[in-house]
């Protein structure tokens, strides 16, 4: 029944988001492309270059294969506002419905030079686009390496698949569908970093999505929330899945609501063996002077650790108690 269930309304979900957009230009990519991306037989080749001058409303599509940003550290793909990216096509489809994200595998990597990871890309990935309209959907992320310096809360500490920043021009609400995040690093945020500060709004939208053999040194082994200084952060998570990720606070995700609030909504989402070094095996949360929390239903929990023996969720709270939370076990 619950798997029933989740995939009716994952479908819904997805339905909902494919209908609520319609677009101006399609432009399509293919590893070996070489064309202006009118059409597969003219395919463009430089994936980062098209997402990075793609305007509002455009729709691109793009064929299996491996894909990175460019040859420096410092680059990743650019998700601007308004702009819609699908992966999963083998490269003759002339409808969504005929793509299939499972066979046609569509990597975004931040692998550039050696093997070791440690010269590649800070961030795999970089949003800067806010409206429901702006979307990544079928993709795997991996490689991403956040271990530069700089003030916390920087993309070249955090977000090594993906980096979400909160702008001036309005609340972010990015959908991230049907994505698989990796073998990504960070010091915090081994998969996803969520930037939102000085009243800022940053509710992105994560849907069908896997997170897994993701790790951060300090915060969030896949996703950190950050909300410090005045930002507002209410990410949606639905059927996603968190496994084999490692943190020092929080095993698979923080919420850092430090002067600011965090607050994630989870349905359907499944925790399975994250680990923390320090406390929340599956979910921490910290706030002074602001809130953080998370608003969790129908959630599976199973086999996390942390030093504590504490618990899949915890809190830490200069105005609440800290607790665990248990919702339910696998």
């Amino acid at each position: 029944m619950y798997r029933t269930t989740a995939l009716r309304v994952l479908g819904a979900m997805v339905c909902l988001l494919l209908t609520t957009t319609t677009f101006a230009q399609r432009i399509y990519v293919r590893v070996d492309g070489h064309g202006d991306g009118s059409s597969w037989a003219r395919a463009a080749g430089d994936l980062a270059r098209v997402m990075a001058t793609a305007k509002p409303g455009a729709e691109i599509w793009v064929a299996k294969g491996t894909y990175t940003p460019g040859n420096n550290r410092h680059d990743a793909f650019l998700l601007r506002n308004g702009v819609a990216v699908y992966g999963g096509f083998a490269g003759h489809e002339t409808t969504l419905a005929e793509r299939d994200v499972y066979r046609n595998i569509t990597v975004l990597s931040g692998e550039i030079g050696t093997p070791s990871p440690e010269d590649n890309t800070y961030n795999v990935v970089h949003v800067a686009g806010w409206s429901d309209a702006t979307r990544l959907d079928g993709f795997v992320i991996r490689g991403g390496y956040a271990n530069g310096s700089g003030a916390p809360g920087s993309r070249q500490r955090g977000g090594g698949g993906l980096y979400l920043e909160a702008s001036d021009a309005g609340t972010m609400q990015v959908q991230i569908v049907n994505c698989t995040l990796e073998n990504n690093y960070g010091k915090d945020g081994g998969a996803v970093y969520v930037a939102s500060s000085h009243g800022r709004r940053a509710n992105p939208v994560f849907v069908g999505c896997i997170f897994r053999d993701n790790r951060a040194d300090l915060d969030g082994g896949a996703m950190h929330i950050d909300a410090r200084v005045g930002g507002q952060s209410r990410p949606q998570l639905w059927h996603c899945t968190f496994e084999h990720n490692l943190g020092n606070y929080g095993g698979a995700i923080f919420a850092n609501g430090f002067n600011g609030h965090a607050e994630p909504a989870l349905r359907y989402c499944t925790f399975t063996h994250n680990s923390a070094y320090v406390r929340g095996g599956a979910i921490y949360h910290m706030d002074s002077s602001g809130f953080a929390g998370s608003s969790v239903a129908d959630c599976r929990f199973g086999d996390t650790n942390d030093a504590y023996g504490s618990g899949h969720i915890q809190s830490y709270s200069n105005q609440r108690k800290a607790s665990e939370s248990l919702f339910s076990r696998l």
